[in-house]
């Protein structure tokens, strides 16, 4: 994709970014169908933190590039064009969303607690969800309350589709 109209300092990063995936991050992926070590990721965003290419949508007071959402495209595009980028420049999935998500809403405790570390690349993040057996799909309606359990109710709801999961206390069917 071709971004023509970029602020100077979104165009800089994007080919820093560019750069440093051709010449850093390709020659260190993995073999075809093995994974990317710890030793390597750990190695790899110590050098895009160096390249100053670490975090791209990470505020600067937390160790990214503070790059606002609109100009995220150019940029994440050029760190997925290996496989291991957005590893390697912390911007991958889950953990992109969960910082940003972190940023707007958590509370100062919260920020000190999970988005500091995240941002830093020190932990990892998850995403989770529950369905109702026998799941929804791309139909929502059988997520919707059920007539035993009021939503709000204080009822506990399964993690997963086995009856023998363990629930979770408080939360609304």
């Amino acid at each position: 994709m071709t971004f023509t109209h970029l602020p100077p300092e979104v165009a800089e990063l994007r080919e820093r970014t560019h750069r440093f995936v051709r010449d850093v991050i390709i020659d260190a992926e993995p073999a075809p169908g093995e994974r990317l070590d710890q030793e390597t990721r750990d190695r790899l965003q110590a050098a895009a933190k160096d390249a100053g290419v670490f975090a791209p949508h990470v505020p600067k007071e937390y160790g990214g590039q503070g790059m606002p959402i609109e100009h995220w495209s150019p940029i994440l595009q050029e760190a997925g064009y290996s496989p291991i980028g957005p590893s390697a420049l912390n911007c991958m999935a889950p953990d992109e969303g969960n910082m940003h998500l972190l940023d707007r809403i958590a509370t100062e405790e919260q920020k000190h607690r999970y988005l500091v570390p995240l941002a830093a690349g020190g932990i990892r993040s998850c995403f989770g969800m529950t369905e109702p057996h026998p799941g929804a799909g791309s139909d929502p309606a059988p997520c919707g309350p059920r007539p035993s359990a009021p939503r709000g109710a204080g009822s506990s709801t399964a993690a997963s589709g086995s009856p023998a999961a363990p629930s979770v206390p408080g939360s609304a069917s």
